[in-house]
Parts: structure tokens; sequence; C-alpha cells
């Protein structure tokens, strides 16, 4: 199976700078929905390691604002990498 774009959506940073974010999902067929992002989109957290490790590890924490109850349930229970976040 491949990843497909599930939601997509846009939003601007504090310097005015336009950033697009997309939701993939493992095995999702239907078209992309547009979603809007709450008052703080885009949280980046990066943990505390060496500066000569090849890889830093980082954790995103995106705000989504909900139109309608449950309108993210399909998010709530997602097996580890069937999703992913593009900037």
């Amino acid at each position: 199976m491949s990843m497909r774009t599930r939601y997509e959506g846009s939003f601007y940073s504090v310097k005015g700078i336009l950033y697009r974010i997309e939701l993939l999902q493992e095995g999702f067929m239907g078209n992309a929905s547009t979603v809007a992002f709450g008052s703080a989109p885009l949280e980046i957290e990066w943990t505390e390691t060496d500066k000569l490790e090849p890889v830093q590890s980082s954790k995103a924490t995106l705000t989504l604002f909900s139109d309608n109850d449950r309108q993210f349930v399909n998010l709530y229970t997602v097996k580890a990498g069937d999703i992913r976040l593009d900037e």
C-alpha cells in the first residue's frame, strides 16, 4: 500500500511565513480534506542530544480545529507509522 494525503491545510507563522501541511495516511483511498488549525498550529520539540549525533530527533504537535464532533475520529487509534506529517 502507499500513503496518500488525507488532510491538508496551511497557516502563517508569527513571522508571516506560509506553511503548507499535509497529513498522509497509509491505505487511504479518498480525496484530501482541507483542515483549519488552532491558534498555535504547530509546535516542534527537540530532545536534548549531543550535537555530534547524526540524527537529531524531534516531536511535532499539530493542533487542528474540528468543525464537528468526531471529525478526526480516524486519527484516534492509528498504528505507529501509518500517519506522516509533511511540511
